[in-house]
């Protein structure tokens, strides 16, 4: 009974507190983001998702990652574009200040200066409005009594002030179910047939022409005036809602209505949204001058505003509710939560205390800690046995009763500073305790009585490592992560996973058992690891679609997995099998991508952040979810810039540097958007978080690029393609290497023909060169056996016998046989060894010697280490150079004469040298003809260079007078072993 009437107190004290009404999260753009200006006038979204900005200073595209500009210098007729329209052709048209018109089509603006119609379809002063009707007309009102049509064949047809019609200023176009087309400005109505304007009655006028509102879509028109805000379709007026006064008097600068509920922005006072089923009024970004609102076609809300940019308001956001210090909330920062069987909300703040939220209305607890600068309640833990909630500070554990919380009944302050991480209790009541400075257990007893203190030296202590979290399995074996990774004790026995799974050896934020036996580890930098029974089943990780892989916290609800990590959060559905993640950032309705902890239950996820809670409501999650679209922006070839068609693209073959923009235009999650892409239809998928790719060199070849965008759902959107063919140069053509081939063959065959020519003639010179030496080698027989020689030795021998002296004569008549004999056997020889010749000079000079007697004297230089029979050399090469040297130096001396012939070998080349001290050559000459050589020298000259040009050998001669008197004559012959 007591405890009843505790529980029912606790309810009333807590009803006491009454809070404002929580507001939404917009995000709000400006001049930094990269807006032209924070002057924006209108908002309008194309049939392919851009966001369309007129400002003061030009006019920004925003797909909602970058803010693309265009001023005058990009084309833009004026730099002050009011507002912006798009007709069926897709032709994004720029109404104007100065009423000159401009469009922007397939990434071109058109203009006066590039258009000829244009040049002629000039407005007098600003545009107000664009209209294309069911004809195809392009109808446009100017701001002072002035009206354009282009019709559907390019004709242009203008509709200026006159008496008459002096209502034609700052005209709104629209057309009935019957295509019948109307123009209503705040005083008159026109309908308008065959270009002629009727007059028709206006019943209720609205307050401006911003209070003007043509659904297209629904061919109807809404206007507000002071009465409220009507609906007219087929000549019917309907009375929708009342309109505040305040928002009257403060000025409604456009309006935007729904099924069930009307947005009016206004000048001065933000937005204010009315509910038309109850007529609830809530004002949104209070004192803001808004000046348009539109809801695009994914559901988000945007607003912009002339003193504050732009805002955007996610469909998703609109499912959060946000409780901040403005809601009574004692601390913004939250770190952590839990729900007790009475469906309260735990709060442990920032600030050391404890608040409690039922209701939507929050209560704040004194825990009485010792005030300090930062203190946070990290952790809460509802003991629904004993009704009691246990919490954990940095040097703080306590436990107070959730019937009555004003008191703890725990405390525990250690005189260490333990810097407390986490605890958690087994079901046997057993504590566990992470600490800065170990693991500890302890179990608590007695917890009725109050104010039980806890002894540091009640707690056991199983290491002295760093400790980050603690946590039961179902089967109350304790998990644990250290500086070195996982851990479990299991039989009192400890189990290591770091060194056999490396995302397990990272450092392990948060772990969390399911009543499934499945555990969830929450890592720092490798995602969150799911294991069972020991085992590790799945790694999920940014690859498949995680905010981050730096992940605070994981819980499991209804095979549902929730992650907190360092960039918002994400739910996964489906997390052992085909994995679907959405995430949940500031752009989508958090608070903050801080999140601390997390509670979820049937209907609602509550999350902890540094700036509040958020309740996010899971029934009322979007589920209208669009394919994210892909759009090209930019091709560049070679650093030209081609334009992008659904034709065939043709790139000469130098042109294979490729490099292609394009963007997905999400604006819950932009900076969250992975593409895939392929270059072929036959190859797989690549992602990536870029939105460029660049082909630095294509070969040859067909390809057709297809992109696709993967949403926060999970979801791939449909292909774009861009088909490209990379022409194939010349040289690699078919034609050209047949060309290349018959050349080839050809040139092969001509240089084979002039080889065979040259062969012809070489072998033809060869002949005749080989019978030219077999002459010469004749001649030089001829030359050394010559009938003045053999007169001479033989009128010698007869001299010998006559004069008695028969063994000079015997000796002479001997060595002249020898001498016959030895030109016998080398007649027929081209070659004769060194050996040889040397042999035939020596009976040579021999003879030459008896014959005159002391006249001369010879000698011979040979090497001793030369094997005179291994070198060959011409035959009949030294005696023509030896007989000269006799007949023509020493012969015409009157003295006794010498000769000395050397023979030496240095490495592959041998010299001779006949070296004489007769008259020299030179004198010789100038007793004789001028045409005189010896025949001899001569024959064996031309032999020499003959037997060079058919060997390649380098023979030579060279023959000098001294300048003692003599000659000297050396031969080197080249040879090889």
């Amino acid at each position: 009974m007591m405890r009843k009437w505790l529980i029912l107190f606790f309810i009333i004290f807590l009803f006491c507190f009454i809070s404002k009404a929580q507001t939404l999260q917009f995000k709000n753009f400006n001049t930094s983001d990269g807006l032209l200006s924070a002057s924006v006038y209108d908002i309008f979204q194309d049939r392919k998702g851009f966001i369309w900005l007129p400002t003061a200073n030009g006019v920004n595209r925003f797909d909602g990652k970058t803010f693309e500009s265009f001023t005058t210098e990009n084309g833009l007729a004026d730099i002050e574009i009011l507002e912006i329209k798009e007709d069926l052709e897709g032709r994004v048209w720029f109404l104007s200040f100065n009423g000159k018109l401009s469009y922007f089509l397939d990434g071109k603006i058109y203009n006066p200066d590039n258009n000829s119609l244009l040049k002629k379809a000039v407005l007098h002063s600003n545009v107000v409005d664009f209209y294309e009707d069911s004809r195809h007309n392009l109808w446009f009102s100017a701001g002072f009594a002035e009206v354009m049509c282009i019709t559907s064949d390019n004709h242009i047809k203008y509709f200026k002030y006159d008496d008459r019609k002096a209502g034609l200023s700052s005209l709104i176009f629209y057309e009935d179910d019957f295509k019948n087309l109307y123009a209503i400005n705040k005083g008159s109505l026109y309908q308008i047939k065959d270009f002629k304007f009727y007059l028709k009655p206006l019943p209720e006028k609205p307050l401006s022409n911003k209070c003007i509102l043509v659904d297209k879509k629904n061919n109807s028109l809404f206007i507000i005036n002071k009465n409220g805000l009507y609906k007219f379709q087929n000549e019917k007026e309907t009375l929708i809602c009342k309109i505040p006064l305040d928002a009257i008097d403060k000025g409604i600068s456009s309006f935007m209505v729904e099924n069930d509920s009307v947005w009016l922005t206004i000048l001065g006072n933000g937005i204010k949204k009315i509910d038309l089923n109850n007529g609830n009024e809530i004002t949104y970004l209070e004192s803001k001058y808004a000046s348009s609102i539109i809801r695009d076609v994914r559901k988000n809300i945007w607003i912009s505003t002339i003193d504050n940019g732009l805002y955007l308001l996610s469909k998703l956001a609109t499912n959060f509710t946000h409780f901040t210090s403005q809601d009574l909330l004692s601390s913004e920062g939250v770190y952590s939560l839990i729900k007790d069987d009475q469906d309260r909300i735990w709060l442990g703040l920032r600030n050391g205390q404890i608040d409690v939220l039922f209701n939507d209305k929050p209560t704040v607890i004194d825990l009485k800690l010792e005030p300090l600068l930062y203190n946070p309640i990290k952790k809460l833990w509802f003991d629904k046995n004993n009704n009691n909630i246990w919490f954990m500070s940095e040097g703080w554990i306590g436990s107070l009763n959730s019937l009555n919380p004003q008191r703890p009944i725990v405390n525990f302050k250690s005189s260490k500073n333990l810097s407390l991480k986490s605890f958690d209790f087994s079901s046997a009541g057993e504590m566990s305790l992470a600490t800065a400075n170990g693991l500890y257990f302890f179990k608590p007893k007695n917890l009725d009585q109050k104010n039980i203190v806890l002894n540091l030296d009640s707690f056991k202590q199983i290491n002295g490592l760093r400790t980050f979290s603690v946590a039961y399995d179902v089967h109350d074996h304790l998990w644990f992560s250290q500086l070195d990774g996982l851990h479990i004790i299991k039989n009192n026995k400890i189990y290591s996973f770091s060194k056999k799974i490396k995302a397990l050896s990272d450092r392990i934020v948060d772990i969390y058992c399911d009543e499934n036996g499945l555990t969830y580890a929450s890592t720092s930098s490798h995602g969150v690891c799911i294991l069972k029974d020991n085992k590790i089943l799945k790694v999920i990780t940014t690859k498949d679609g995680l905010n981050s892989n730096n992940c605070i916290k994981t819980i499991n609800y209804n095979d549902e997995l929730w992650v907190l990590n360092s960039n918002g959060v994400n739910k996964i559905t489906d997390p052992l099998g085909k994995i679907k993640i959405t995430g949940y950032t500031i752009n989508n309705g958090l608070l903050s991508n801080e999140v601390n902890d997390i509670i979820v239950d049937e209907n609602f996820v509550y999350l902890a952040t540094n700036k509040g809670l958020t309740r996010l409501n899971k029934k009322e999650e979007e589920t209208y979810r669009p394919d994210l679209p892909v759009y090209f922006k930019k091709l560049v070839v070679s650093g030209k810039e081609y334009k992008i068609t659904n034709d065939l693209i043709y790139l000469a073959p130098k042109d294979n540097n490729i490099q292609i923009s394009f963007t997905a235009i999400n604006y819950e999650n932009p900076n969250g958007v992975i593409f895939g892409y392929r270059i072929k239809s036959s190859d797989n998928w690549i992602e990536t978080p870029n939105s460029y790719l660049e082909f630095a060199s294509l070969e040859p070849g067909n390809y057709t690029i297809q992109i696709r965008a993967k949403d926060l759902y999970g979801n791939w959107g449909k292909n774009i393609e861009l088909k490209v063919k990379v022409g194939t140069p010349f040289y690699d053509t078919a034609w050209f290497l047949m060309l290349i081939i018959t050349l080839i063959i050809g040139l092969a065959l001509l240089i084979y023909n002039q080889y065979l020519k040259r062969k012809r003639i070489i072998e033809d010179q060869k002949i005749r060169n080989q019978s030219k030496i077999i002459a010469l080698e004749q001649q030089a027989l001829q030359a050394m056996m010559n009938p003045h020689f053999i007169f001479n030795v033989m009128n010698s021998i007869q001299y010998f016998i006559n004069t008695q002296d028969k063994k000079t004569a015997n000796k002479l008549l001997t060595g002249f046989a020898r001498l016959i004999r030895k030109n016998m056997d080398i007649v027929n020889k081209g070659q004769i060894s060194l050996f040889e010749e040397v042999e035939y000079l020596k009976l040579y000079l021999q003879l030459e010697s008896l014959r005159f007697g002391k006249k001369m004297n010879y000698e011979f230089d040979i090497d001793e280490w030369i094997e005179l029979e291994d070198i060959m050399i011409p035959s009949m090469l030294i005696q023509p150079f030896v007989e000269n040297s006799i007949w023509h130096g020493i012969m015409p001396k009157d003295e006794k004469g010498n000769i000395k012939i050397s023979i030496h070998q240095n490495f592959q080349l041998v010299k001779i040298t006949i070296d004489d001290d007769g008259i020299g050559i030179d004198n010789s000459l100038k007793t004789k003809n001028d045409e005189y050589i010896s025949r001899g020298m001569k024959i064996t000259q031309e032999r020499i260079s003959l037997i060079n040009q058919l060997s390649g050998t380098e023979m030579n001669i060279q023959i000098e007078q001294k300048k003692e008197g003599g000659t000297i004559v050396r031969i080197n012959i080249p040879f090889s072993d």
